[in-house]
This record gives C-alpha cells, sequence and structure tokens, in this order.
C-alpha cells in the first residue's frame, strides 16, 4: 500500500504530444535529414520555397556538409537518450508494457516534447 498522501501514477497513462510540438519537431528533423541527405534539392533559389527555415536548410547543408552530419546524428543520439529515458521513468512509475512501448516511441519521434509530458507527470506522483 502506497504512503499515505502519495498518489501513483496510474499504469496506464499515456498523452499525446501537442500537435505543435510534432509540428516543430518533425518539420525541424526533416529540414535538418534533408539538408544532409540530399540539399540541393530543397526547392525554390537558395531554397525560398520554404522559406528563411528552407534557405539555412540548403545553405548549411551545401556549405558545411560535416556541421549538417553532426547535428543530424546528435539529434539522434539525443532521440534516442531520451526515449531510453523515457522507458526507466516508465519502469520506475510501473507502466504496463503497452504504455511503455507507446512512451518510448513517441519519444523517439518527439524527443523533449514527449519526455516533459512524462518527466512533469512522473515527478507530481512522486510528490503527492
Amino acid at each position: 500500500m502506497p504512503p499515505l498522501g502519495h498518489t501513483p501514477m496510474k499504469r496506464t497513462f499515456f498523452q499525446a504530444t501537442e500537435t505543435r510540438w510534432m509540428i516543430i519537431i518533425a518539420s525541424g528533423l526533416g529540414i535538418l535529414l534533408w539538408s544532409w541527405l540530399s540539399p540541393e534539392t530543397i526547392p525554390g533559389p537558395y531554397g525560398l520555397y520554404l522559406g528563411p527555415i528552407g534557405l539555412a536548410g540548403k545553405f548549411i547543408g551545401s556549405t558545411f556538409p560535416g556541421i549538417t552530419a553532426g547535428l543530424v546524428y546528435m539529434a539522434a543520439f539525443l532521440h534516442l537518450a531520451e526515449a531510453l529515458f523515457a522507458a526507466k521513468l516508465c519502469y520506475d512509475n510501473k507502466l504496463t508494457p503497452k504504455t511503455t512501448a507507446k512512451w518510448i516511441l513517441q519519444t523517439l519521434l518527439f524527443g523533449i516534447g514527449s519526455l516533459g509530458i512524462l518527466w512533469t507527470r512522473s515527478k507530481a506522483a512522486k510528490r503527492s
């Protein structure tokens, strides 16, 4: 039985990342990958059809391919580390395997946008 005043997290607790974070993170990672794999195919003169993000992506991918590759690898490593931390939080809070899989996948895709929800809820459950 949990200590008096302690409210454990529900074993099936899952909350989707906010849509705005999904769009921002997916777009950022998409442009970064595009800049790394094929910056010359970013549409428009200087990539301007995609606005300043396209311009920056085309410039960085064409001018600094090593830095772009480093950013891609760093983003992949960070998202993987965040997903592993999400797995630890799920284990610590005794979430079901199915719920844990949802958190791991969502955090792998959306990083801190997902992990922030789980981490905040986990800390609140421990405090109460």
